[in-house]
């Protein structure tokens, strides 16, 4: 079994899985052996994209629990992180990843090739939740381990430069792309490259017209895909051509997988925006506080905590070798010095945005019926009025009921009588962003009345408002009645007038 992992390293995944095959008889049910055949069974089938029970990394990881063998529990991590990622679950995601990388760094001599792919994991993570400098720290660590792959390097140069770009680093910009153009043309997939040419152009979109022609172009010539028409409609907007540009991001999003699907929304979000929106994105900002730093905090908190944890059992070796305790203070100050505050969610904040531009758009359908009534305007002109109005109307309709599906289905199963006892802190932000759809004035009211409630604490009083019973509250929440108390007097502490 270990020339069946020499030979994954060199990615003949086919011929792997055929030898391990070969070895299955000869493995017993229990021990070292069946270990070691779970994680190569379970690394073959990640590699090849096929499913595997999730019960045989879990015989693996208790088993190297066990036995202390870093490296494989740090390896079978990585792929216990791939599973809770599939579940949704952004914290057990980090928490593996991290473990992995801990373990990885306690040796002497660690595996490069498992060290890489967690940094790249990891880098891709925070690329996905848009933090963006996590992503730039995790690529340049995908870098560092790339064990002279040029494939790996090349990915890893496009991370960097995807970051720096996000960033508005101009010079690491300039200085990562020489980098990795000429590799990207080598080593990456045609497919690939698509995305990045798409980056590329936006990000020259109003600096350098020739060279957004350029990326427009190359990425035309590409297999089609949804950054295409992205980065065509971009184009459009720049020109004044809105109603390309909205067919282009309609495509887009027809186009776009799950995860991708909310950037799409983004840009079609900041269609719609002018700068006469500029007062009411103020106003957004300030009755959206409640939801500031709920999407990323503890992504962060759970990265921040384990590289911590890290950094203080380094601290313990040197102190071993006398370097003293101050070295421990001082690190436990600047980790203390750079933890930051989580952003908003611009998605969030964006969706009420959409609400205020529809009851725009619905109060001047209602002054055109006004001034048609009292023979203002002809009624040649009113139609004309009312058709481009209500093309306004259904286009945010549109985009706003795909983005509250998710809350709608929540919403539903409070309805059919289900509880909370499951919900992830997301869960109660869907619900929250979807029951502002149904009854704004009433969440509006509940935020102006209470200081920076968490969206549990929201839902749970939005529950109080609406069900007007206790015990009917408890039950949703699937609390005891201590823990309910627990939660009113929490609540009443924010209240900005209290009794």
């Amino acid at each position: 079994m270990t020339y069946i992992d020499s030979i994954l390293y060199h990615e003949k995944y086919d011929s792997a899985a055929l030898l391990l095959e070969k070895v299955k008889p000869y493995v017993g049910k229990y021990g070292e052996d069946r270990a070691y055949y779970n994680l190569l069974f379970t690394r073959i089938s990640y590699l090849k994209k096929q499913q595997c029970p999730e019960k045989l990394i879990d015989y693996s990881i208790d088993y190297y629990n066990r036995t202390g063998d870093k490296q494989k529990l740090a390896d079978c991590y990585y792929y216990k992180a791939n599973y809770s990622s599939c579940a949704g679950n952004s914290q057990e995601t980090i928490k593996y990843l991290k473990k992995s990388e801990s373990l990885m760094l306690s040796l002497h001599n660690p595996d490069k090739f498992i060290m890489h792919k967690v940094y790249e994991y990891l880098c891709c993570l925070n690329m996905d939740m848009d933090e963006r400098n996590m992503t730039l720290k995790y690529a340049h660590k995908t870098l560092d381990y790339s064990c002279g792959s040029k494939k790996w390097i090349t990915y890893a140069y496009s991370y960097i430069t995807v970051a720096h770009i996000c960033l508005g680093n101009e010079d690491s910009i300039k200085y990562y792309m020489n980098k990795f153009v000429p590799l990207m043309n080598k080593y990456m997939p045609v497919d690939d490259r698509a995305y990045y040419y798409a980056d590329f152009g936006l990000m020259y979109l109003k600096s350098d017209t020739s060279k957004c022609k350029y990326y427009i172009n190359k990425v035309k010539s590409m297999k089609q895909n949804y950054v295409t028409p992205v980065l065509l409609s971009q184009y459009y907007l720049q020109k004044g051509d809105t109603v390309n540009c909205r067919r282009m991001l309609e495509k887009a999003y027809s186009l776009s997988p799950e995860k991708n699907k909310i950037s799409v929304l983004d840009f079609m979000i900041d269609m719609y925006l002018g700068d006469n929106q500029k007062d009411v994105i103020k106003l957004i900002d300030r009755r959206d506080s409640a939801f500031d730093a709920m999407r990323n905090k503890h992504i962060n908190e759970t990265q921040r905590n384990f590289d911590y944890q890290l950094a203080k059992m380094k601290i313990n070796e040197r102190i071993a070798y006398g370097v003293g305790a101050f070295i421990i203070i001082a690190l436990m100050i600047a980790a203390l010095y750079y933890y930051r505050k989580s952003k908003y969610d611009r998605l969030r904040k964006a969706l009420s945005e959409k609400q205020a531009l529809l009851e725009n758009y619905l109060r001047q359908k209602n002054g055109y019926k006004l001034k048609f009534r009292d023979n203002e305007i002809t009624e040649n002109e009113y139609e004309k009025k009312m058709e481009i109005l209500e093309g306004k109307i259904a286009s945010i309709e549109k985009v706003q009921m795909a983005m509250y599906q998710e809350g709608r289905k929540l919403y539903e199963e409070i309805e059919n009588g289900n509880n909370t006892s499951l919900w992830k802190k997301s869960d109660f932000v869907n619900f929250n962003l979807y029951y502002k759809f149904i009854d704004m004035e009433l969440v509006a009211e509940i935020e102006s009345s209470y200081d920076s409630l968490s969206p549990k604490q929201l839902f749970i009083v939005i529950m109080q408002r609406t069900m007007h019973n206790d015990k009917k509250v408890i039950e949703v929440m699937a609390f005891s009645d201590s823990a309910y108390r627990s939660a009113k007097s929490r609540i009443k502490a924010k209240a900005k007038t209290q009794n």
